[in-house]
């Protein structure tokens, strides 16, 4: 039994490498549109060119897959994305490609048969998450970067859905959907397609007062992912899809890229048990096509180390000097049969590719001066526009009667319009059951205050024992870390912080593991026992794969608290989290207060103080720098400092094994409590992370000051985030 070979899935940005990409070998093909793609520089298709994708790609037998995977505002979603998809849906479109849950809800209620595909920005680490978008109607998910070989391989195995996995091309050193470093430099959002690429810039480290040397500048630039010689494994795995990074890429680039993976994967097909590997010119060709200074595939195989960044370039390097190779781009080839029997209507059939119709023309009559011969016929039905129509003339057949007929060019002309056009609607999965939603607006009331609800996240003991002494009305949120450090030891002192706590009445409550991989799952029992047996009074969970695990076991959903790091960033993405009976979410940090001002901020949590974090990363700093110390949560003092002399604090957590950077400065809006209050927010998030007991200690004044309507005493060196100027 031959292996299943997966979808070999291209990039295009423009409507030519999109053919190119297609003849060359690609199996399906995904572009953007001029709204709410994830790569809003790319050069993008027109909605006219969309369409003349689609049509092309299936005549070709490949498929069409738009990209919608940005974060839409409200005005957005309601306003314009039903009109912009219908179109596109009624052409055939395969499949869409999505982040935002309203929008994800919206295509699943408005466009019926619409396979939806779920973007890595979901950042999908596990079966968990697979699962939950399988029950939600999905029909895709697409794997984070940074899983294994054995980890893709167990979600297919304990999941009923398709798989994408990237095969080549850029990594992102954060977990998708899960930066926020270009927002918060320049106001442009990696979720919302605008990423400025924070990442490339250099930065130097240090680590405890001394500056590591061995990094290089640039610490956080990824090298770019070559699976090609992995690629046997990678078909083992049952992946249904390999996908091929590069919306912005040129031509050269996608179709070298393409042609060289169909190779290698037609090798596979025909026989799958050969003895693989990529001979030596093809991986020169492949590096010359363009690279950040070296391939990696490290995370393939569960690898984290200094190999996988750039230590002194970040930019996209090519030493190709030829132009890209283009195939001519020729039509179908049909078959044309044409019948002209005095007396009997003429018949015009078009066979192509399986395809087969026929056009009706009035009844033939007898000529009387200039009779037509197949010759003539013949040449006149052989003029195909293959451009417009994707066809060319092959054999032609022409059927006369014996007695010689007449037909009018223009007869003639409109029978083979209108075959061509039936023939080209036959590969097309037309559709016409779209209907256009009810708006999922909201009228803010301003009867619906309620007492307001202070939460405190903290990040070590020591700050989780200093909230012990305070007498403040307010809740506490432990990281999951800090039950699981040290192999268990720290457990105790945290658990006689909780019992101080809860004897003042304080509500504590659960921060799930942020990344949860396959690695974490008995950590994960581990922690639902501690919540039932020191009578926790919820969870707050940052991920897919965390809530569909809450989920599954059964857990009390209205002990279920959405972070920000679950956007909900419009209203139908509240209501769609509200039908989930989720109704605990939080305030996304990308939007500015005129746009909190018009939504609906029952049940929200805001963050109303803190250091946003900007990445949260598989590259750990302090092993590439230092060394692993594996479950010991020690302290260290790491940071990033940029051209500008700014500092981002690094935290790493090595529960889950993730490197969180945090702003330079913290988020501080005390003075605007009050017109938070009057927007129906009545819960509010403080975030302690670097903060020593004395910074706290004023923080935590600060903000009971400004509550109580006093003016805050804030020194300038905080920012207000996003809340005055929001996101393009």
């Amino acid at each position: 039994m031959s292996e299943k070979i997966p979808e070999l899935l291209a990039p295009a940005g423009n409507i030519e490498i999109l053919k190119q990409a297609a003849l060359f070998g690609a199996d399906a093909i995904y572009f953007g549109g001029e709204l709410f793609s994830a790569r809003a520089y790319a050069g993008n298709l027109t909605n006219e060119e969309i369409l003349s994708a689609i049509r092309f790609l299936h005549m070709n037998q490949k498929k069409a897959y738009l990209t919608v995977n940005t974060l839409l505002k409200s005005r957005e979603i309601e306003g314009r994305l039903f009109s912009f998809l219908k179109p596109f849906y009624e052409e055939g479109l395969d499949a869409v490609l999505v982040q935002d849950m309203g929008v994800f809800s919206l295509i699943r209620d408005c466009f019926p048969h619409l396979p939806i595909h779920i973007s890595t920005q979901c950042s999908v680490t596990s079966e968990y998450g697979a699962r939950f978008f399988k029950s939600l109607g999905a029909e895709r998910v697409v794997l984070s970067r940074e899983l294994s070989l054995d980890e893709i391989k167990t979600v297919i195995e304990k999941s009923d859905i398709e798989t994408e996995v990237f095969v080549h091309g850029a990594l992102c050193v954060s977990y998708s959907g899960r930066c926020m470093m270009s927002s918060m430099i320049g106001g442009r959002s990696a979720n919302r397609g605008r990423c400025a690429g924070a990442c490339r810039n250099p930065y130097s480290v240090e680590i405890d007062g001394k500056k590591i040397e061995s990094f290089g500048n640039y610490p956080l630039s990824m090298r770019d992912l070559s699976g090609l010689p992995d690629l046997k494994r990678l078909v083992k795995t049952g992946v249904d899809s390999l996908k091929i990074e590069g919306r912005m890429k040129d031509m050269t680039y996608v179709t070298g890229v393409v042609s060289l993976y169909r190779k290698y994967l037609d090798m596979l097909s025909d026989d799958p048990d050969m003895d693989y590997s990529v001979e030596s010119n093809d991986l020169k060709r492949l590096f010359s096509l363009g690279n950040r200074g070296f391939f990696t595939d490290t995370w393939y195989f569960s690898k984290n180390d200094p190999s996988m960044t750039n230590s002194e370039d970040s930019s996209f390097k090519r030493d190709i000097k030829d132009e890209a190779k283009s195939y001519e781009e020729t039509g179908l080839p049909v078959d044309i049969t044409f019948k002209a029997h005095v007396g009997e209507p003429l018949l015009l059939s078009l066979k192509c590719k399986g395809q087969e119709v026929s056009v009706h023309g009035p009844d033939c009559e007898a000529a009387k001066n200039s009779p037509l011969t197949k010759e003539s016929l013949s040449e006149k039905l052989s003029r195909l526009d293959t451009k417009n129509t994707y066809f060319e003339a092959g054999r032609v057949d022409i059927l006369l009667s014996e007695e010689a007929p007449f037909v009018p060019m223009s007869v003639l002309k409109e029978m083979k319009r209108e075959g061509l056009s039936k023939l080209s609607d036959s590969f097309l999965e037309k559709r016409s059951d779209a209907f256009l939603p009810e708006s999922a607006g909201f009228e803010r009331s301003e009867q619906s205050f309620k007492k307001a609800e202070t939460f405190m996240l903290i990040s070590n003991t020591e700050q989780l024992s200093w909230l012990s002494a305070l007498k403040h009305d307010f809740s506490v949120i432990i990281p999951s870390r800090l039950f699981l450090m040290n192999n268990g030891q720290m457990r105790e002192k945290v658990m006689d912080s909780i019992s101080s706590l809860q004897k003042t009445n304080k509500k504590i409550y659960l921060l799930f593991p942020r990344i949860f991989r396959k690695r974490v799952y008995e950590d994960a029992g581990t922690l639902l026992s501690i919540v039932e047996m020191s009578g926790l009074s919820g969870i707050f969970v940052t991920g897919y794969d965390a809530l569909s695990f809450l989920l599954e076991k059964g857990f009390n959903k209205e002990k279920i608290f959405l972070s920000p790091d679950i956007y909900v960033m419009n209203e139908r993405a509240k209501a769609f989290f509200g039908s989930l009976s989720l109704f605990n979410s939080s305030v996304p940090l990308e939007l500015n207060e005129g746009e909190i001002s018009h939504r609906n901020n029952s049940d929200s949590l805001m963050m109303v103080y803190g250091r946003y974090t900007l990445m949260q990363s598989a590259v750990c700093i302090y092993k590439n720098a230092c060394g692993c110390e594996k479950n010991e949560e020690k302290e260290h003092a790491i940071s990033l400092t940029d051209r500008k002399n700014m500092v981002f604090p690094v935290m790493k957590d090595c529960s889950d094994c993730v490197n969180l950077v945090l702003n330079s400065l913290p988020t501080n809006l005390f003075p605007d409590l009050p017109r938070l209050k009057g927007y129906g927010i009545s819960r509010y998030l403080l975030s302690f992370t670097t903060e020593n007991k004395e910074e706290m200690k004023k923080v935590i004044e600060d903000y009971y000051s400004a509550g109580a309507g006093s003016k805050s005493s804030s020194d300038g060196s905080y920012t207000r985030g996003h809340f005055g100027r929001g996101v393009e």
